[in-house]
């Protein structure tokens, strides 16, 4: 898994209201082509990251595997607190750049826990 993917599906989700893998808008995510796998469809991709938020609870919709797990499909309707949360610690000065330098590509579960404790020191001072 990709976190800054993961990420950039929650930016879009919160900004644009909803996710589909029916319409991947391949715009957005193109800075992101270079992530997937040689033999990956980046459609797939993207849509594999966004099926994963909706697994870590991050974000509420629906998902499902296509052809005995051959491919993903996810709908996103919006985010959940946990979601909106995420997006907020990542967006704090430096707090990305450390949760990430901490957790490489742990879970997203773990690097949102990270963020929260990093977020936590910042603010409290410890």
């Amino acid at each position: 898994m990709a976190v800054d993917v993961f990420r950039a599906v929650l930016e879009y989700v919160e900004g644009r209201g909803r996710f589909s893998s029916n319409s991947v808008d391949r715009e957005y995510f193109s800075q992101w082509r270079d992530r997937a796998p040689a033999d990956t469809d980046f459609d797939e991709f993207i849509t594999y990251h966004a099926w994963l938020v909706i697994e870590g609870g991050f974000a509420e919709g629906s998902r499902s595997t296509l052809n005995r797990g051959q491919g993903h499909l996810a709908h996103i309707d919006n985010l959940t607190n946990a979601g909106h949360d995420f997006i907020e610690s990542a967006r704090r000065p430096g707090i990305w750049r450390q949760g990430i330098a901490k957790v490489g590509g742990s879970a997203p579960e773990v690097v949102a826990a990270v963020m929260r404790d990093l977020v936590v020191k910042a603010v409290t001072g410890g």
